[in-house]
């Protein structure tokens, strides 16, 4: 079984070496690497793996990569990561919330909750990251510390409902 990424021949497939195509020049002399590397031919240095495919492993000229490395630092791609892993779910997700729901306003306040509070989890882990970090952006972090001291609040707070009893209650064996 030949592999997709397999520069062998296999079976009656001819190998195309330099000695098979009778193509045989040695690299030149004029001039310097980089324009021997980007000719393009297999036989002065420009050689690509997978047969000559300049772009069959991905990435490219990674110039894709080299713009998101430069747009995020570790701390933004983490808070990046869990915005991504707390907002809304995909399309087929949401369509089960929304029948589930069977309301159109419930459906669009947990979308809208799950969202927010994604916001909100990953600028407090962006503050404090950047804070621990010695980048500090100060109204950025009054927010953050706001939110955590609200988010510890609505953990603790009683519940008031708890402490009130509607019904009457008649404690005895004749009840």
């Amino acid at each position: 079984m030949d592999d997709f990424n397999n520069n062998t021949p296999s079976g009656n497939e001819q190998q195309n070496t330099p000695e098979s195509t009778g193509n045989f020049q040695s690299a030149p002399e004029a001039g310097n690497d980089a324009q021997r590397a980007n000719s393009g031919s297999p036989y002065n240095g420009g050689y690509q793996p997978n047969n000559g495919y300049p772009y069959s492993n991905g990435g490219g000229d990674g110039s894709v990569y080299s713009a998101i490395g430069a747009a995020f630092t570790g701390i933004t791609g983490m808070s990046f990561l869990i915005f991504n892993l707390l907002c809304a779910p995909c399309f087929a997700a949401m369509g089960a919330i929304k029948r589930e729901m069977n309301s159109r306003k419930w459906f669009w306040f947990a979308i809208g909750y799950e969202c927010g509070f994604a916001y909100v989890i990953s600028l407090i882990v962006n503050q404090i990251g950047n804070l621990f970090a010695g980048k500090v952006n100060v109204i950025g972090l009054i927010f953050a510390i706001a939110l955590i001291a609200l988010i510890i609040y609505m953990l603790v707070r009683p519940y008031k409902e708890s402490t009130k009893l509607e019904k009457d209650v008649k404690v005895g064996a004749n009840a």
